[in-house]
Protein backbone atom coordinates (compact mmCIF):
# COMPACT_ATOMS: atom_id res chain seq x y z
CA UNK A 1 0.00 0.00 0.00
CA UNK A 2 2.91 2.38 0.66
CA UNK A 3 4.58 2.03 -2.72
CA UNK A 4 1.30 2.91 -4.09
CA UNK A 5 0.41 5.89 -2.16
CA UNK A 6 4.26 6.75 -3.13
CA UNK A 7 4.06 6.14 -6.94
CA UNK A 8 0.49 7.82 -6.92
CA UNK A 9 2.47 10.88 -4.95
CA UNK A 10 4.95 11.16 -7.81
CA UNK A 11 2.75 10.89 -10.45
CA UNK A 12 0.04 12.60 -9.48
CA UNK A 13 2.62 15.55 -8.50
CA UNK A 14 4.62 15.16 -12.46
CA UNK A 15 0.84 15.26 -14.36
CA UNK A 16 0.03 18.46 -12.31
CA UNK A 17 3.18 19.94 -13.38
CA UNK A 18 2.95 19.16 -16.73
CA UNK A 19 -0.76 20.47 -16.64
CA UNK A 20 0.60 24.12 -15.03
CA UNK A 21 3.08 24.21 -17.36
CA UNK A 22 0.74 23.45 -20.38
CA UNK A 23 -1.91 25.68 -19.32
CA UNK A 24 0.87 28.45 -17.94
CA UNK A 25 2.09 28.96 -21.95
CA UNK A 26 -1.50 28.55 -23.46
CA UNK A 27 -2.68 31.63 -20.88
CA UNK A 28 0.77 33.64 -22.18
CA UNK A 29 1.04 33.02 -25.54
CA UNK A 30 -2.83 33.63 -26.14
CA UNK A 31 -2.27 36.86 -24.29
CA UNK A 32 0.42 37.44 -27.29
CA UNK A 33 -2.24 36.33 -29.89
CA UNK A 34 -4.42 39.14 -28.54
CA UNK A 35 -1.70 41.76 -28.73
CA UNK A 36 -0.44 40.46 -32.58
CA UNK A 37 -3.14 39.21 -34.06
CA UNK A 38 -4.43 42.41 -35.25
CA UNK A 39 -1.08 43.65 -36.54
CA UNK A 40 0.56 40.07 -38.33
CA UNK A 41 -1.22 37.09 -39.18
CA UNK A 42 2.35 35.58 -39.52
CA UNK A 43 2.71 36.15 -35.99
CA UNK A 44 -0.80 34.79 -35.04
CA UNK A 45 -0.22 31.75 -36.83
CA UNK A 46 3.60 31.46 -35.14
CA UNK A 47 1.77 31.38 -32.01
CA UNK A 48 -0.61 28.64 -33.01
CA UNK A 49 2.33 26.62 -33.89
CA UNK A 50 3.87 27.11 -30.73
CA UNK A 51 0.65 25.97 -28.67
CA UNK A 52 0.50 22.96 -30.65
CA UNK A 53 3.87 22.26 -30.13
CA UNK A 54 3.52 22.51 -26.53
CA UNK A 55 0.34 20.35 -26.54
CA UNK A 56 2.95 17.91 -28.24
CA UNK A 57 5.45 17.98 -25.27
CA UNK A 58 2.86 17.76 -22.79
CA UNK A 59 1.51 14.82 -24.03
CA UNK A 60 4.29 12.98 -24.52
CA UNK A 61 5.70 13.59 -20.54
CA UNK A 62 1.96 11.99 -19.68
CA UNK A 63 3.14 8.84 -21.99
CA UNK A 64 6.71 8.79 -19.88
CA UNK A 65 4.67 9.43 -16.98
CA UNK A 66 2.42 6.42 -17.25
CA UNK A 67 4.99 3.98 -18.67
CA UNK A 68 7.68 4.84 -16.07
CA UNK A 69 6.34 5.83 -13.28
CA UNK A 70 2.77 4.09 -12.95
CA UNK A 71 4.09 1.46 -15.33
CA UNK A 72 1.35 1.08 -18.09
CA UNK A 73 1.99 -0.87 -21.09
CA UNK A 74 0.02 0.75 -24.17
CA UNK A 75 -1.17 -2.04 -26.73
CA UNK A 76 -2.19 -0.99 -29.60
CA UNK A 77 -4.31 -2.62 -32.61
CA UNK A 78 -4.72 -1.86 -35.87
CA UNK A 79 -2.79 1.59 -35.31
CA UNK A 80 0.09 1.08 -37.94
CA UNK A 81 -1.60 3.00 -40.64
CA UNK A 82 -2.24 6.58 -39.28
CA UNK A 83 -0.57 9.88 -40.28
CA UNK A 84 -0.17 12.97 -38.63
CA UNK A 85 -0.80 14.72 -41.54
CA UNK A 86 -4.37 13.69 -42.14
CA UNK A 87 -7.32 15.27 -40.64
CA UNK A 88 -9.36 12.72 -38.87
CA UNK A 89 -12.65 12.83 -36.80
CA UNK A 90 -12.41 10.12 -33.88
CA UNK A 91 -15.20 8.90 -31.78
CA UNK A 92 -14.46 7.04 -28.43
CA UNK A 93 -16.32 5.00 -25.77
CA UNK A 94 -15.88 6.99 -22.61
CA UNK A 95 -14.91 4.94 -19.92
CA UNK A 96 -13.32 6.91 -16.98
CA UNK A 97 -12.05 10.41 -16.02
CA UNK A 98 -8.87 9.61 -17.32
CA UNK A 99 -9.87 9.33 -21.03
CA UNK A 100 -8.65 12.35 -22.20
CA UNK A 101 -5.36 12.00 -20.87
CA UNK A 102 -5.11 7.97 -22.73
CA UNK A 103 -6.24 9.63 -25.64
CA UNK A 104 -3.51 12.06 -25.79
CA UNK A 105 -0.93 10.22 -24.49
CA UNK A 106 -1.07 6.99 -26.92
CA UNK A 107 -1.67 9.30 -29.60
CA UNK A 108 0.00 12.13 -29.76
CA UNK A 109 3.12 11.16 -32.41
CA UNK A 110 0.57 9.20 -34.38
CA UNK A 111 -2.16 11.56 -35.55
CA UNK A 112 -2.61 15.54 -35.61
CA UNK A 113 -3.30 17.65 -32.31
CA UNK A 114 -6.78 16.30 -31.01
CA UNK A 115 -9.46 18.52 -30.40
CA UNK A 116 -12.18 17.30 -28.20
CA UNK A 117 -16.22 18.05 -28.08
CA UNK A 118 -17.03 18.81 -25.06
CA UNK A 119 -20.36 19.77 -22.80
CA UNK A 120 -20.66 23.04 -22.89
CA UNK A 121 -20.86 22.90 -18.90
CA UNK A 122 -17.45 22.12 -18.33
CA UNK A 123 -16.18 25.65 -19.76
CA UNK A 124 -17.26 26.82 -16.19
CA UNK A 125 -14.95 24.19 -14.31
CA UNK A 126 -12.63 26.43 -12.96
CA UNK A 127 -8.69 26.78 -14.53
CA UNK A 128 -9.45 23.41 -16.94
CA UNK A 129 -12.25 24.95 -18.83
CA UNK A 130 -10.63 27.85 -19.70
CA UNK A 131 -7.66 25.96 -20.45
CA UNK A 132 -10.07 23.99 -23.09
CA UNK A 133 -11.30 27.01 -24.18
CA UNK A 134 -7.98 28.51 -24.81
CA UNK A 135 -7.21 25.25 -26.65
CA UNK A 136 -9.80 25.45 -29.36
CA UNK A 137 -12.04 22.95 -27.62
CA UNK A 138 -15.58 23.14 -29.14
CA UNK A 139 -18.15 23.43 -26.63
CA UNK A 140 -21.47 21.99 -27.80
CA UNK A 141 -25.04 23.44 -25.78
CA UNK A 142 -27.43 20.30 -24.74
CA UNK A 143 -30.51 22.21 -26.02
CA UNK A 144 -34.02 20.83 -24.26
CA UNK A 145 -36.94 19.90 -26.49
CA UNK A 146 -38.92 22.40 -25.04
CA UNK A 147 -36.39 25.10 -25.97
CA UNK A 148 -36.79 23.88 -29.57
CA UNK A 149 -40.35 23.84 -29.63
CA UNK A 150 -40.28 27.33 -28.82
CA UNK A 151 -37.17 28.56 -30.69
CA UNK A 152 -36.59 26.19 -33.75
CA UNK A 153 -33.76 28.34 -35.10
CA UNK A 154 -31.73 27.39 -31.70
CA UNK A 155 -30.59 23.75 -33.56
CA UNK A 156 -29.91 25.93 -36.63
CA UNK A 157 -27.54 28.21 -34.72
CA UNK A 158 -25.85 25.89 -33.04
CA UNK A 159 -25.72 23.28 -36.12
CA UNK A 160 -23.80 26.87 -37.96
CA UNK A 161 -21.35 28.23 -34.92
CA UNK A 162 -19.84 24.14 -34.70
CA UNK A 163 -19.59 24.03 -38.22
CA UNK A 164 -17.67 27.34 -38.20
CA UNK A 165 -15.55 26.58 -35.78
CA UNK A 166 -14.72 23.14 -37.06
CA UNK A 167 -13.76 24.46 -40.58
CA UNK A 168 -11.42 26.70 -39.22
CA UNK A 169 -9.62 24.20 -37.26
CA UNK A 170 -9.27 21.87 -40.28
CA UNK A 171 -8.07 24.62 -41.87
CA UNK A 172 -4.72 22.23 -40.93
CA UNK A 173 -4.55 18.62 -40.26
CA UNK A 174 -6.22 18.22 -36.81
CA UNK A 175 -8.14 15.33 -35.14
CA UNK A 176 -11.65 16.24 -33.31
CA UNK A 177 -12.78 13.93 -31.18
CA UNK A 178 -16.31 12.90 -29.79
CA UNK A 179 -17.87 10.93 -26.85
CA UNK A 180 -20.80 9.40 -28.29
CA UNK A 181 -22.37 8.39 -24.80
CA UNK A 182 -22.04 11.89 -24.28
CA UNK A 183 -20.93 11.12 -20.19
CA UNK A 184 -18.88 8.63 -18.56
CA UNK A 185 -20.13 4.91 -18.02
CA UNK A 186 -21.27 3.37 -14.77
CA UNK A 187 -23.42 1.04 -13.53
CA UNK A 188 -25.78 3.57 -12.13
CA UNK A 189 -26.10 5.17 -15.21
CA UNK A 190 -26.37 1.73 -17.23
CA UNK A 191 -28.98 0.61 -14.85
CA UNK A 192 -31.63 3.48 -15.68
CA UNK A 193 -31.28 3.65 -19.50
CA UNK A 194 -34.59 1.57 -20.56
CA UNK A 195 -33.35 0.64 -24.02
CA UNK A 196 -30.64 -0.24 -26.18
CA UNK A 197 -28.33 -1.70 -22.92
CA UNK A 198 -24.81 -2.97 -23.84
CA UNK A 199 -22.54 -4.60 -21.26
CA UNK A 200 -19.51 -2.61 -20.96
CA UNK A 201 -21.07 0.94 -22.62
CA UNK A 202 -23.73 3.47 -22.62
CA UNK A 203 -26.52 3.96 -24.90
CA UNK A 204 -24.62 6.32 -27.77
CA UNK A 205 -26.29 9.70 -29.26
CA UNK A 206 -26.07 9.25 -32.58
CA UNK A 207 -27.14 12.88 -33.23
CA UNK A 208 -23.91 14.53 -31.88
CA UNK A 209 -21.69 12.69 -33.85
CA UNK A 210 -24.09 13.01 -37.18
CA UNK A 211 -23.39 16.93 -36.09
CA UNK A 212 -19.45 16.87 -35.70
CA UNK A 213 -19.10 14.80 -39.02
CA UNK A 214 -22.05 16.91 -40.94
CA UNK A 215 -19.92 20.23 -39.76
CA UNK A 216 -16.25 18.83 -40.76
CA UNK A 217 -17.20 16.56 -43.84
CA UNK A 218 -15.60 19.13 -46.36
CA UNK A 219 -11.92 18.69 -44.79
CA UNK A 220 -11.95 15.29 -43.26
CA UNK A 221 -12.27 11.88 -44.62
CA UNK A 222 -11.75 8.98 -42.19
CA UNK A 223 -13.38 8.63 -39.33
CA UNK A 224 -11.51 6.67 -36.46
CA UNK A 225 -13.20 4.27 -34.23
CA UNK A 226 -11.65 3.90 -30.94
CA UNK A 227 -12.12 1.62 -28.20
CA UNK A 228 -10.39 1.89 -24.67
CA UNK A 229 -10.09 -1.10 -22.57
CA UNK A 230 -8.27 -0.87 -19.37
CA UNK A 231 -7.37 -4.44 -17.80
CA UNK A 232 -8.97 -3.41 -14.40
CA UNK A 233 -12.40 -2.79 -16.11
CA UNK A 234 -13.16 0.06 -14.61
CA UNK A 235 -10.43 2.65 -13.85
CA UNK A 236 -9.99 5.70 -11.63
CA UNK A 237 -7.39 8.37 -11.39
CA UNK A 238 -6.17 6.45 -7.81
CA UNK A 239 -6.09 3.44 -9.85
CA UNK A 240 -4.05 4.44 -12.77
CA UNK A 241 -1.41 6.70 -10.63
CA UNK A 242 -0.77 3.98 -8.36
CA UNK A 243 0.32 1.54 -10.43
CA UNK A 244 -2.86 -1.04 -10.72
CA UNK A 245 -3.55 -0.42 -13.92
CA UNK A 246 -1.31 -2.90 -15.83
CA UNK A 247 -1.79 -2.43 -19.71
CA UNK A 248 -4.33 -0.36 -21.53
CA UNK A 249 -5.61 -1.46 -24.99
CA UNK A 250 -6.38 0.99 -27.70
CA UNK A 251 -8.51 -0.76 -30.30
CA UNK A 252 -8.81 1.50 -33.63
CA UNK A 253 -11.20 0.78 -36.93
CA UNK A 254 -10.70 3.50 -39.82
CA UNK A 255 -14.04 4.24 -41.54
CA UNK A 256 -14.53 6.30 -44.90
CA UNK A 257 -17.00 9.15 -44.42
CA UNK A 258 -17.82 8.66 -48.14
CA UNK A 259 -17.93 5.01 -48.31
CA UNK A 260 -20.26 4.82 -45.26
CA UNK A 261 -22.62 7.21 -46.76
CA UNK A 262 -22.00 9.08 -42.91
CA UNK A 263 -22.27 12.47 -43.95
CA UNK A 264 -26.20 14.16 -44.35
CA UNK A 265 -28.58 16.22 -42.73
CA UNK A 266 -29.63 14.86 -39.22
CA UNK A 267 -32.26 16.87 -38.45
CA UNK A 268 -34.48 17.41 -41.35
CA UNK A 269 -33.83 13.99 -43.57
CA UNK A 270 -35.69 11.60 -41.92
CA UNK A 271 -34.06 8.47 -44.04
CA UNK A 272 -30.28 9.58 -43.24
CA UNK A 273 -31.27 10.25 -39.68
CA UNK A 274 -32.70 6.31 -39.33
CA UNK A 275 -29.57 4.89 -40.84
CA UNK A 276 -27.31 6.28 -39.33
CA UNK A 277 -28.97 5.57 -36.17
CA UNK A 278 -28.78 2.03 -37.09
CA UNK A 279 -25.35 1.96 -38.01
CA UNK A 280 -23.86 3.90 -34.76
CA UNK A 281 -26.26 1.00 -32.78
CA UNK A 282 -24.22 -1.37 -34.81
CA UNK A 283 -21.19 0.15 -33.90
CA UNK A 284 -21.73 0.07 -30.92
CA UNK A 285 -22.45 -3.60 -30.58
CA UNK A 286 -19.28 -4.29 -31.85
CA UNK A 287 -17.37 -2.22 -29.56
CA UNK A 288 -19.34 -3.65 -26.63
CA UNK A 289 -18.27 -7.62 -27.87
CA UNK A 290 -14.82 -6.52 -28.60
CA UNK A 291 -14.45 -4.91 -25.03
CA UNK A 292 -15.99 -8.19 -23.40
CA UNK A 293 -13.51 -10.54 -25.21
CA UNK A 294 -10.64 -8.22 -24.22
CA UNK A 295 -11.38 -7.75 -20.63
CA UNK A 296 -12.13 -11.90 -20.48
CA UNK A 297 -8.66 -12.41 -22.23
CA UNK A 298 -6.73 -9.78 -19.82
CA UNK A 299 -8.63 -11.36 -16.94
CA UNK A 300 -7.02 -15.07 -17.87
CA UNK A 301 -3.80 -13.01 -18.47
CA UNK A 302 -3.77 -11.92 -15.13
CA UNK A 303 -5.21 -15.01 -13.22
CA UNK A 304 -2.13 -16.94 -15.39
CA UNK A 305 1.13 -14.28 -13.38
Amino acid sequence: MIKRVIRFSIAGVGCVLNLVVLSSFVFVLYFLLLITGWLSRQWSNALLSMIDMIVYRHSMHLRMILETICRVQFTGFGVDQLSQDQPFIMVINHRSHVDIMIIFAFFYDRIPNVKFFLKRSLMYVPFLGQVCYLLNYIFVQKISTDSVRKNPKLVHQQREKIKKQCQELTSAPVTLAVFAEGTRFSEDKKARQKTLRFENLLSPQPAGLALAIEACAQSVDQLLDVTLVYDVGFVSVWLLLSGQVSTIEVHLESHSLAEMQLVGDYVKDRQFRKRFTDWVRYLWQRKDALMTNALARLRRKHSAC
